[in-house]
C-alpha cells in the first residue's frame, strides 16, 4: 500500500504507464493494461493522439477518481507531525541543558 506522499510522487509527471496506473491503483498487470487501454480508446474517441505506451496522468487521476486534495492535505499533516515532534524533542534537549547550566552553579 502506498502513502499519500508516494502517490502524490508517482502523479508528480505528465503521462502514466501501465505499471504507474499498477502502482498508484494497487491493481493487478492485467487490470492496470484494462484501464490504460479504455482511457486510450476514451482519449482517441475524442481526438487526441497518445504516445505509445503511456496515457496522461490526469486521465488516469480522473477514472480512478484520485482526491488529491486529500492526499496533499495528508502529506501537510505528516509533516506538521512530524515538525512538532523535532521541534518538541529540540526544546526539551534545550531544556535538560538550561537545567544542568542552573545544577553547575
Amino acid at each position: 500500500m502506498l502513502t499519500a506522499k508516494e502517490t502524490l510522487n508517482l502523479l508528480n509527471k505528465q503521462w502514466c504507464s501501465s505499471n504507474d496506473i499498477q502502482e498508484i491503483g494497487q491493481t493487478s498487470k492485467k487490470n492496470a493494461r484494462r484501464i490504460k487501454r479504455t482511457i486510450e480508446e476514451d482519449l482517441k474517441k475524442e481526438g487526441y493522439l497518445l504516445p505509445t505506451y503511456l496515457v496522461p496522468t490526469t486521465a488516469v487521476i480522473k477514472y480512478l477518481n484520485i482526491d488529491i486534495p486529500y492526499l496533499e492535505s495528508r502529506v501537510l499533516s505528516e509533516n506538521n507531525l512530524n515538525n512538532l515532534c523535532y521541534n518538541s524533542y529540540e526544546s526539551k534537549a534545550l531544556n535538560s541543558c538550561g537545567k544542568r547550566k542552573e545544577l553547575e552553579r
